[in-house]
């Protein structure tokens, strides 16, 4: 199966329920527009979108590398404000993390988390974890 689509309405999307051929090592889902609820999600990567969404699971992989502008993500709050302009719930654990090329702010937390940065004007405060992971790439697309 490719990359998993939701609507430009607000879904709600049960990671839990993918089909079997969905690969959450190399698969994507990606909410479209609205206020998408992504549940039950383990270890799958979310390509944010425009709207207000909530994430929930464990081992989240938040993707914002498509976002427009920079992005500002809290995971010590439970909150990410997309680069959209749009305000997204985290509950759960997250383990890795896209900035956007734009740039970007990221908290973490005790937990293991690993940051990618895609562009400048980066600040990133990684909690008290003792193993976090940063790394800085360039982007393997054209806009």
């Amino acid at each position: 199966m490719a990359d998993y689509y939701g609507t430009d309405d607000d879904d709600v999307i049960d990671a839990s329920q993918l089909p079997e051929d969905f690969n959450k090592s190399g698969n994507k889902i990606y909410p479209g527009k609205g206020n998408d609820e992504i549940i039950n999600i383990d270890g799958h990567e979310i390509v944010s979108s425009e709207g207000n969404d909530t994430y929930s699971g464990k081992g989240i992989k938040l993707a914002f590398y498509f976002d427009p502008a920079a992005v500002t993500i809290n995971l010590l709050e439970g909150s990410a404000n997309d680069g959209y302009g749009g305000t997204d719930t985290i509950t759960g654990t997250v383990s890795e993390v896209y900035l956007s090329p734009a740039g970007g702010t990221f908290t973490g937390t005790e937990n293991f988390e690993k940051v990618i940065i895609w562009g400048s004007n980066n600040t990133i405060i990684t909690g008290d974890g003792e193993k976090d992971r940063i790394e800085i790439e360039r982007p393997k697309f054209e806009y």
